[in-house]
């Protein structure tokens, strides 16, 4: 019985964490398209 709850434990503790890596992840990413999308950079052709 205590062999489940350690499992789901765990299962509960790596989709908190890889949830809140996604989370961080995209809020990163965000960041860096919208700074990228500031910056005057000329393009060349």
């Amino acid at each position: 019985h205590e062999a489940v709850h350690g499992t789901l434990g765990s299962v509960l503790a790596w989709l908190t964490n890889t949830a809140a890596s996604a989370i961080v992840g995209a809020v990163v990413g965000a960041v860096v398209v919208t700074v990228l999308h500031f910056l005057p950079i000329k393009k060349k052709h």
